[in-house]
């Protein structure tokens, strides 16, 4: 799978992969059996999520995936025993606070075991910053959302409305509050973090295997430390991926042709660090936009 001279963790290793049962984590787990690691997955309902193992059973082979339940991530010591070898709540309350306590739970339990040579944050692009029309922001290491934060912990009524500004203010605190710890705590284990477009943020796209990949190179590269990761491949718009659709399948009819947009001028800095990191993962670069929408839609067409 990867090229990577003197990864971090050599094949063989033993990894953790919490929400393995989730669209992301389940690319990231099969991205890293591909490469010869062995997987703990975590999920909080197994018997729910038991097709997890068969599909990794039947396509990597018995004994190197085993799903493990963990109800509650912000129960202490919830992921202790694990590490031995390796919808949208508008209240903040109930989301932000649970989300920073279980991040900080699972780093506190990683904190004890020796072993534990890299810890990859999940994070999302709306951490750096939310969809401004129009207006071109410029997304570094040093980019955060504080609007988001703001509008989440506003008083209530918290309506439905506001659960956006809370999901996203939820990836904003956990992220920060991680590093916060790292900085404080100063532990043996390298920390990265990957800012990646699962909800509606900047007007970006990224492949998911990309993205997976993308995991993979801050679990195991020995040059990526510290970083925050920025999967963002290129803009786009819906009326883009319409005319992508159109020309795949000239066959096929469309209720109407939606408007048109402006594509996103955003700057994001660390764009070309990103790519280049797929570039040492074996991959030519980004997968374009074409590409990740045939790949999307063909069992469907």
């Amino acid at each position: 799978m990867s090229p990577i001279h003197k990864p971090v963790l050599s094949p063989g290793s033993r990894v953790l992969v919490t929400g393995v049962s989730g669209f992301l984590g389940s690319h990231v787990a099969d991205q890293l059996l591909a490469g010869g690691y062995l997987v703990t997955g975590t999920t909080r309902d197994a018997a729910k999520n038991a097709w997890v193992q068969r599909l990794f059973d039947g396509k990597h082979g018995e004994g190197r995936f085993r799903l493990i339940e963990v109800p509650d991530i912000t129960h202490q010591g919830a992921f202790d025993k694990l590490l031995d070898d390796i919808t949208m709540n508008p209240d903040p309350n109930q989301v932000i606070t649970p989300m920073v306590a279980g991040t900080l739970n699972l780093l506190n339990a990683a904190a004890k075991q020796p072993a534990v040579k890299r810890f990859v944050l999940t994070s999302s692009c709306t951490s750096a910053a939310s969809q401004k029309p129009g207006v071109g922001l410029t997304i570094d290491e040093k980019t955060w959302n504080d609007d988001v934060t703001r509008e989440a912990w506003a008083p209530p009524p918290y309506a439905a409305e506001r659960g956006f500004a809370v999901y996203s203010a939820s990836k904003m605190e956990m992220e920060r509050e991680s590093w916060k710890w790292h900085e404080e705590h100063k532990p043996h284990f390298v920390l990265n973090t990957g800012q990646t477009r699962l909800v509606k943020s900047l007007d970006f796209f990224v492949d998911v295997q990309d993205n997976a990949r993308l995991h993979v190179a801050a679990l195991i590269h020995p040059d990526v430390q510290g970083e925050r990761i920025f999967a963002y491949a290129s803009p786009f718009t819906w009326r883009g991926i319409q005319r992508i659709m159109q020309k795949l399948y000239p066959g096929k009819t469309f209720p109407r042709d939606l408007d048109e947009a402006e594509l996103d001028k955003s700057d994001i800095v660390r764009a070309p660090r990103t790519e280049a990191l797929l570039r040492d993962m074996g991959r030519p670069g980004w997968t374009s936009l074409e590409e990740t929408v045939r790949l999307n839609i063909e069992d469907l067409a």
